[in-house]
């Protein structure tokens, strides 16, 4: 019985295996009678790049969303293939979003081979010797596209353009802010109509013609400006090597990054937003300065010194001409003040904080004016003397 059993197993395991392998035959046979199509071609998904450079390690990722309008190409019926006005109704394109919290992935510039080229000339996006140390992050916008089996084939044209929200970026020189979008429509041997694959397509001028390119995308630089906090310190009673300490608060969208360094003797390091604000600590002496990179016109700041007892503390905001004294809210003499917030504005700015302290400078020596005195006295008493003799020979 056992081996009869064991026979048995064996034949249902071939009969298994013998129908797998007959399903996978069909399959393949299946697959060798469909059309080619192009890469995505079962479902009518078209990706649009988006590259964002970080031009070197001070730059951080935007908080920034690009979205895009659609509007119907320029038809040709004497092209080949035949090229349609495409119907907006049949394409819809996504947006995208960048922001620190979505940990877009930072590859170095070099990753993109023959392309980071591109970034230099003709994109202008940064310089030749900034390709050694600029990022940059990709993401892809997806659009979709209905089709209709009955749609004639050849190439539906459209435009589409593209809106930056949020942190500010630069268009790339040769990206152009509308790009052309060609959906390509085949037909099988059945006569029905399938999505073939999509390309952009740039216009340009090559030798005084005016001709389409396929392109990699839309491209953009991060535009960012920094806020420089340094500190001065003077008086003949101060301590210029003494580490004053300050609590530095941003204000800005939820998702921001700022990039932060103090002096030039380290990296900069990330800080992100917690909700809608950031803060950090730091200390600052004479002569020292703190940089906060990626700040822009929608963020606030502000600036306290928290250990400033006994001086006082001036503040020179960017293009002030004069200083201004800050105080605690009571005007005491208190061990911490604070810059009134500022709204920061779309250039670079520094904030110069000035601690002063004076006092009686002490020599060594103990004064002593008794001397003189008595010389006074001896002088004084002479001369009252002589008044008196004079006073007496008038008289006889």
């Amino acid at each position: 019985m056992l081996k009869e059993n064991t026979n048995e197993t064996l034949t249902v395991k071939e009969l298994l295996t013998r129908t797998a392998y007959l399903i996978l035959a069909v399959l393949a046979l299946v697959l060798l009678l469909l059309p080619v199509r192009a890469e995505g071609a079962d479902a009518s998904r078209i990706q649009i790049p988006v590259t964002i450079v970080l031009p070197d390690s001070t730059v951080p990722v935007p908080n920034s969303t690009i979205s895009f309008t659609v509007k119907a190409g320029t038809a040709d019926s004497s092209a080949s293939p035949v090229r349609y006005a495409g119907d907006t109704k049949k394409l819809k394109v996504g947006s995208v979003s960048f922001n620190a919290s979505k940990n877009n992935t930072k590859n170095d510039v070099s990753k993109l081979g023959t392309n980071a080229a591109l970034l230099v000339s003709p994109e202008n996006l940064i310089t030749e010797a900034q390709k050694s140390t600029a990022k940059y992050v990709t993401a892809n916008a997806i659009a979709s596209f209905t089709v209709d089996e009955t749609m004639k084939p050849g190439i539906y044209c459209y435009e589409i353009t593209p809106k930056v929200s949020g942190d500010t970026l630069v268009n790339g020189a040769a990206s152009i802010k509308a790009q052309k979008l060609h959906v390509y429509i085949e037909q099988d041997e059945n006569g029905k109509s399938y999505f073939g694959g999509a390309f952009l397509f740039d216009t340009k001028t090559v030798d005084g013609k005016t001709v389409d390119e396929k392109s990699g995308g839309f491209y953009y630089a991060r535009k960012v400006n920094s806020l420089v906090i340094r500190k001065s310190v003077y008086g003949n009673n101060a301590e210029k090597s003494k580490q004053f300490a300050f609590t530095i608060t941003l204000t800005g969208n939820k998702n921001d990054e700022v990039m932060v360094q103090k002096n030039t003797d380290s990296s900069p390091t990330a800080l992100a937003f917690t909700s809608t604000t950031a803060s950090i600590k730091t200390t600052l002496a004479d002569g020292e300065y703190f940089t906060v990179y990626g700040m822009d016109d929608k963020m606030t700041y502000t600036i306290a010194e928290t250990d400033s007892a006994g001086y006082k503390v001036m503040a020179l905001y960017n293009g002030d001409k004069a200083y201004t004294e800050i105080k605690s809210k009571d005007n005491a003499d208190t061990a911490k003040a604070s810059l009134a917030k500022k709204t920061f504005g779309s250039a670079d700015e520094t904030v110069v904080v000035t601690n002063v302290k004076n006092g009686t400078v002490p020599t060594g020596i103990k004064a002593d004016y008794s001397g003189y005195i008595l010389m006074g006295a001896l002088g004084i008493s002479f001369l009252a003397v002589l008044v008196l003799r004079r006073t007496k020979r008038e008289l006889k």
